[in-house]
């Protein structure tokens, strides 16, 4: 697995290098921030709302496709069925191909790594129950305002989230972005 991750987020460098030394497209940074809506496949598993921030670089590829790759600090996790808190914080790295599908309305497709940075169960220490690493599927829209970005994913969990069973984390994020422009 962490190979696979070390080749993904290599291929998104040397995309974005080669892609930098040509005329055609533009590059821009989106900061971002919005609010996650995260649960677990689990049995009795109930949603968990929480915090995304980060920023995400894009480059257009043309005036139909885009690519865009970034760094997201995300709160997930579920509540259980005794009325207690799965707490879980990751550092998400989503890579996604954006359709542009009308004028400013995209659809988009991925994969996401992340990195779990901490994780509790009733305010209990649950990390070394937690695996270090989570993959997901990332599929969403996005719709742009001028330089206003407003974007809606759901993240389906693939891997495992523990040792512990078979859940795998699904979350829904709804996002607000700031599109700017980088000079070359």
């Amino acid at each position: 697995m962490k190979k696979v991750l070390f080749a993904a987020i290599a291929m998104m460098f040397v995309a974005f290098e080669s892609f930098a030394q040509t005329e055609q497209g533009t590059f821009s940074v989106q900061p971002t921030a919005g609010l996650t809506i995260a649960k677990t496949n689990g049995s009795g598993a109930k949603a968990k709302a929480g915090f995304i921030g980060g920023a995400e670089f894009a480059y257009q590829v043309s005036n139909v496709v885009g690519i865009s790759a970034g760094a997201m600090f995300s709160m997930e996790g579920a509540k259980t069925d005794h009325d207690g808190k799965w707490k879980a914080n990751y550092l998400n790295i989503p890579i996604l191909a954006n359709v542009y599908v009308w004028d400013a309305l995209a659809v988009k497709a991925g994969i996401q790594p992340g990195f779990n940075l901490s994780s509790k169960m009733d305010g209990v220490d649950f990390k070394d129950a937690t695996k270090s690493t989570n993959f997901s599927i990332p599929v969403g829209v996005s719709y742009e305002f001028g330089q206003f970005v407003v974007d809606a994913r759901y993240n389906i969990g693939v891997s495992e989230l523990s040792d512990l069973g078979d859940a795998k984390g699904r979350v829904f994020q709804v996002t607000v972005g700031y599109r700017i422009p980088l000079n070359r």
